[in-house]
């Protein structure tokens, strides 16, 4: 479920700002429960050109990062989350930035089409 920045700073102003938030836990994410592949392929649409989507394991992907220096450490949180991606255990959608702000997180085709001329 992948989050716009816009949304989270959103979130963030009023949490910082207003009474009642402290002690609370929010759940951040877009409209849509969105895989790796399929976000890639709205990337590539966007884009208008192709993208390969190369799917590793998630102790390959841990092991890379470390190769790469990642500390250890994170590279293990982040293979706990890959796992529980690939189980379909982390897709999460909540109401929780419209609740908060009265305005629907943006979806990640939003987010790449503002963000187009980055990826050039």
């Amino acid at each position: 479920m992948p989050v716009d920045t816009f949304d989270v700073a959103r979130v963030a102003a009023l949490a910082l700002t207003q009474d009642g938030h402290a002690g609370h836990a929010y759940i951040l994410g877009g409209p849509q429960a969105l895989t790796a592949r399929e976000q890639v392929e709205i990337l590539a649409e966007v884009l208008g050109r192709t993208i390969e989507f190369v799917s590793l394991a998630p102790e390959q992907f841990a092991r890379r990062s470390i190769e790469q220096g990642t500390p250890p450490e994170m590279a293990a949180a982040v293979q706990d989350l890959n796992e529980l991606f690939r189980a379909g255990r982390a897709g999460v959608i909540s109401e929780d930035v419209t609740n908060l702000t009265g305005i629907a997180p943006r979806t990640f085709r939003q987010w790449c089409e503002e963000r187009a001329g980055e990826f050039q």
